[in-house]
């Protein structure tokens, strides 16, 4: 500079400033990544590629190292171990003696109910519970018929008979397996890692769902927890420890084995706990200090839970593929069987063994295989389970669910979306299983079949604009399947399929009414609203475009940079809508109002101001229809003054 105080080469000024932001450009964003990078590892898929891998013998990979979680605060008040609420009111009931207590029924993990569930209609879809996350966890019931379930979505779920919530509680954490209910109405559940903080397994009164204790391990605890005669809380973790806790939270004992368990510990008549491991073994320990009473080795991962004959035989498959039978004494072969690993073994009401994978095999107590049943897809957390009556329920991760009768024929089918929850039956019959689905977006059910009265879900209110398609939905429920559905449109128009879309060419609040027949000819309807409107303006910043502007001139013309501005420049812009009209275009610059304009072409000029903070700053111009609606366009620029 001279004397003066004035540039001695203006243009080479304006040539610096404008390089130096071109820099400042690429630069800034490097330098304003503050703070440690971090990574989640909720990723469904990841997790599921190790969790759902049943039918593959080595897999090296559990997707957790290297990874930085950031904390999350519950707002859910948990005390820890040890720190004990006042008790809620105890009951001398057995915890067996509630319709469905724990994963698979019961401490043999057989998934016998002792209930029918073949009062016609039989098979009915009578609700489903949308939960906002995936669904793998299974239900468990109460005396009073209560459901309770964990979602991915970190809640603690107690469901009523109607399909209604009664109260949810946050946990913190993503819940993965099935909770179990002992004889004081206490709930015990685990959690999966989603924010970094220890994994608890939690204590929770079921009147309320507050949390009475919990108990923190060090890793994931997809096992849902045992219980035995003397109230004693039985799960393991992906640690490999296996885990003895009071009822009051503290340590009974604590066992580690060479590998990840995520299968759910069974209890043997004499007491006797038995849990797989990733170290190829079934361990059977006893329950009053933990020690080792025989280890079971096998060809591959025992992850799946094991299961526990009337006379005590013990049932366990393996990643080798193969189902075995163990005599609880001695932890001696008595037969194995290939089945194909897969999912948790069950027993039937006359002793048959249920295990399979792409197949369901039936194998007779001795070994041999009765029948076999397959064409629906994998089966992994879809645990079949089975009435008085000896029909067999499962879901499969192809989405379906399956009922069966007992000599291996298909008794009935519902497509539910992918299912990785084991089912669970009430005392009224009715069968109770999750699932999940991925698109449109992602979303888990609780499902609820049995039988009731015909009831139509048109669901809806729906909205949309003129000339654009609209996705509508509908479901039947109850009365006997197959059903039909018919849809007036309310503007004249009809479909007969389940989920139709539909264009509407104008505007206007429109009734819609959907119509279902059942297999007998039984009808019902149900409504809802569509709204149609037209489509917002369309707007568009026209002026200033790529270059540099020196008192409102674009001195330099570069449509591949952003706009550079000294001094004060004139903002255009387009805006359009049929048919309505465009009524006004209000300006903004970094939210400060500049003016309007009514008619078109609209503009609106800039002064500005130094700003010594900042020299981007972002235009709005926001454009509104002659019936209210508006849409805003913005660029970012560059200006100093």
């Amino acid at each position: 500079m001279g004397k003066s105080g004035k540039m001695k080469n203006p243009r080479l000024t304006v040539l610096f400033v404008f390089v130096f932001m071109m820099v400042g450009e690429l630069w800034l964003p490097l330098t304003m990544r503050g703070g440690a990078s971090t990574a989640s590892f909720i990723d469904e898929k990841a997790y599921h590629a190790y969790h759902s891998r049943y039918n593959q013998a080595e897999v090296t990979d559990i997707f957790q190292n290297d990874v930085y979680l950031a904390p999350v605060v519950s707002s859910s008040v948990i005390q820890e171990s040890g720190t004990i609420e006042q008790d809620a009111q105890s009951s001398s009931k057995d915890p067996l003696d509630s319709p469905w207590p724990m994963m698979s029924h019961d401490v043999y993990h057989t998934g016998r109910s002792p209930y029918n569930t073949t009062q016609p209609p039989e098979g009915v879809e009578i609700w489903r519970y949308n939960f906002p996350n995936y669904q793998d966890g299974g239900a468990v019931i109460d005396n009073e018929g209560t459901l309770y379930c964990g979602n991915s979505d970190c809640f603690l779920y107690a469901i009523n008979l109607n399909g209604t919530c009664k109260w949810r509680t946050e946990l913190v954490d993503v819940i993965d397996s099935t909770p179990a209910i002992d004889e004081n109405d206490v709930l015990y559940i685990g959690t999966i890692w989603a924010t970094g903080t220890h994994n608890r397994l939690y204590a929770i009164y079921t009147n309320n769902g507050t949390v009475k204790w919990s108990y923190p391990t060090d890793n994931d605890i997809d096992s849902s927890p045992a219980i035995g005669t003397d109230g004693t809380i039985y799960f393991g973790d992906w640690d490999g420890w296996v885990h003895a806790l009071h009822p009051d939270g503290t340590v009974k004992w604590k066992y580690h084995t060479g590998d990840i368990i995520t299968g759910s510990p069974a209890i043997g008549p004499d007491g006797t706990i038995y849990i797989g491991s990733h170290d190829n073994s079934l361990y059977a320990f006893y329950p009053d200090n933990g020690t080792v009473k025989w280890r079971f080795y096998t060809g591959g991962w025992v992850r799946a839970s094991p299961c526990v004959g009337d006379d005590g035989t013990v049932y366990c498959v393996s990643f080798d593929n193969y189902l075995y039978a163990i005599y609880p004494n001695n932890g001696t072969t008595k037969w194995r069987t290939f089945v194909n690993a897969g999912t948790n073994p069950t027993i039937g009401p006359n002793g048959t063994i249920y295990a399979g994978w792409d197949v369901l095999y039936a194998i007779n107590p001795d070994g041999s295989v009765k029948w076999t049943f397959s064409g629906y897809g994998a089966i992994e957390g879809g645990t079949p389970c089975s009435s008085k009556e000896g029909i067999i329920y499962y879901g499969t991760a192809s989405g379906w669910f399956v009922a069966l009768n007992s000599n291996g024929t298909l008794r009935w089918l519902h497509n539910i979306g992918d299912c990785q929850s084991p089912p669970a039956i009430d005392s009224n019959g009715f069968i109770y299983i999750g699932s999940e689905y991925e698109v449109p977006s992602l979303a888990g059910f609780l499902h609820a079949f049995g039988h009731g009265p015909l009831r139509a879900e048109a669901y809806g209110p729906y909205e949309g604009l003129v000339n654009t398609s609209i996705q509508f939905s509908g479901d039947g429920f109850g009365g006997t399947p197959p059903y039909t559905f018919s849809w007036d449109f309310g503007d004249h128009q009809t479909s007969n399929e389940q989920n139709p879309k539909h264009t509407y060419t104008g505007p206007g609040v429109f009734n819609v009414t959907l119509t279902i027949h059942d297999g007998y000819g039984n009808s019902t309807t149900d409504n809802a609203t569509t709204t149609i409107t037209y489509p917002g303006p369309s707007v568009h910043i026209t002026r200033p475009k790529g270059g540099i502007y020196f008192l409102n001139i674009r001195v330099i013309p570069f449509p591949f940079i952003r706009p550079t501005i000294f001094g004060p420049i004139t903002i255009e812009a387009t805006a359009t809508q049929t048919p309505l009209g465009i009524s006004h275009v209000d300006f903004y610059a970094d939210e400060k109002f500049l003016g309007t304009d009514t008619t078109a072409p609209y503009s609106c000029v800039w002064r500005g101001a130094l700003s010594p903070r900042s020299a981007i700053h972002g235009i709005y111009a926001r454009a509104y229809d002659n019936g209210g609606k508006s849409t805003r366009a913005q660029i970012i620029v560059y200006k100093l003054f």
